[in-house]
């Protein structure tokens, strides 16, 4: 069994959310992305369509509270056993995040520009980004992980 997903969050609001805070963040639109983004981290990470897709999940603006409160209950239930996973595709390497159910592709960060799914160069790149990630979401320690919801404005 590898790492829980850490329970130790504590919610906190966007405005005084810190340097390494994780956030939950809807884009304003009629349809629209939830996208977990870890404040320590040059990626952010793209909720999918299913487990087998690369492609981005669009929601309608009504949906958004539920799509983030259904994320934020299964980062935070008592019962997280799923745990961060890569996947590799032939010519290209991409890291996914799977949280009960709900599959997330890494995206570089790039203000101005569209999301696509991040390529690493190598092996190594993909290791470091993958330990990077299990800090921000799997514990084995009593650190506390701020998260905080941006389903209002989007900055940035």
């Amino acid at each position: 069994m590898g790492p829980r997903i850490m329970s130790h969050f504590r919610r906190v609001e966007d405005r005084v959310a810190g340097p390494t805070a994780l956030g939950i963040l809807v884009p304003p639109g009629r349809q629209t992305f939830v996208i977990l983004r870890p404040r320590a981290l040059p990626w952010d990470l793209l909720l999918l369509r299913d487990a087998t897709s690369t492609g981005f999940r669009e929601i309608f603006r009504d949906e958004a509270p539920r799509a983030v409160d259904a994320i934020y209950r299964a980062l935070v239930g008592p019962d997280s056993e799923d745990r961060i996973d890569r996947y590799i595709r032939v010519m290209a390497g991409w890291l996914r995040v799977t949280i009960r159910g709900f599959h997330f592709v890494v995206c570089r960060r790039e203000p101005g520009e569209a999301y696509q799914p991040h390529v690493f160069a190598n092996a190594a790149e993909l290791e470091r980004a993958m330990k990077d990630l299990m800090a921000v979401f799997c514990s084995t320690t009593d650190t506390v992980q701020e998260i905080y919801f941006n389903t209002r404005h989007f900055e940035k």
